[in-house]
């Protein structure tokens, strides 16, 4: 007489945990920069050439952005004009602190020649005035 075989207990296989999602850090394209602004608060986006993005309050109407623009042109009131950038983005912002330092960070990242220089003249002219001719 044959013996019947021992089949041993299948062992219970532990799903497979999903791997953490990460969570977008400033710069990255899927950045919550929303939630940093007061609700309302239109945002400009700014992509670089490598690919990061900000985003920057939009001005309310073409003269405020033709003034921050033409002021561009005048780099000796460096002081003036990182001060009005410096307000009209804490103007708008929950936390001022914690915007400006997100802001930065997204900035630091963007690493193409000339990205800021291209960033502060298209930011002044998305209100709707072109700055490039009189």
């Amino acid at each position: 007489m044959t013996q019947p075989v021992k089949r041993t207990p299948a062992k219970k296989v532990a799903p497979r945990k999903a791997a953490p999602k990460r969570v977008a850090e400033p710069g990255d394209p899927a950045f919550d920069w929303k939630a940093l602004y007061k609700d309302g608060t239109s945002l400009f986006r700014f992509r670089s050439k490598d690919g990061f993005v900000v985003c920057l309050p939009s001005y309310d109407d073409p003269g405020e952005g033709e003034v921050f623009g033409l002021m561009l042109l005048n780099k000796s009131e460096q002081d003036l004009l990182i001060y009005i950038m410096r307000q009209h983005i804490i103007n708008r912002a929950k936390d001022a602190d914690s915007l400006l330092q997100t802001t930065f960070l997204a900035l630091q990242r963007m690493k193409a020649p000339g990205v800021i220089e291209e960033l502060l003249k298209a930011w002044p002219e998305a209100s709707g005035k072109d700055l490039g001719k009189s």
